[in-house]
This record gives C-alpha cells, sequence and structure tokens, in this order.
C-alpha cells in the first residue's frame, strides 16, 4: 500500500511540476548556438539581451527561430 501511494505521489509532483526557469529554457533549448563561436547571422547571447522582449517573441514565434521554438507555450517564450 504505501509502495502505491508514493509512486502516486511521485507521478502527480511530475505531472504539476512547475515549468524551467528562463535560464534553464535559454541553457536547454538556445544556448548550443547562442553561447557557442559566434556566426554569421546568429546573435549571441549579449546581443540577444539588449533586445526587446517584443522582437525576441516574434522572433520565436513569428520569424526565423519558429523551429527552434516549436513546443514552447508563449509562457515560456516570455521567460
Amino acid at each position: 500500500m504505501r509502495h502505491s501511494i508514493l509512486l502516486a505521489t511521485l507521478a502527480t509532483t511530475t505531472l504539476f511540476a512547475a515549468d524551467p526557469d528562463g535560464a534553464a529554457l535559454f541553457k536547454a533549448r538556445c544556448a548550443t548556438c547562442h553561447e557557442g563561436p559566434p556566426q554569421e547571422r546568429m546573435p549571441s547571447r549579449k546581443e540577444l539581451e539588449s533586445r526587446t522582449p517584443e522582437a525576441v517573441m516574434n522572433a520565436l514565434f513569428a520569424g526565423s527561430m519558429m523551429v527552434q521554438a516549436a513546443g514552447l507555450t508563449s509562457d515560456q517564450g516570455r521567460r
């Protein structure tokens, strides 16, 4: 009985875990390119930080980064 309660608790906790913060999302989905060696037409992390949130959201959801942003919610994109 205790084992099944523990499993149910773990499953529920996993299902309702908070979304990762912005830094974790960036590390998981963006850092490989934006923190790597500079490349033409690819802004560095520092350059991204100087852009407005609207410009980043536009690139993610309506621009050049749509493929990479696939599966992100708009809330995650704002982080």
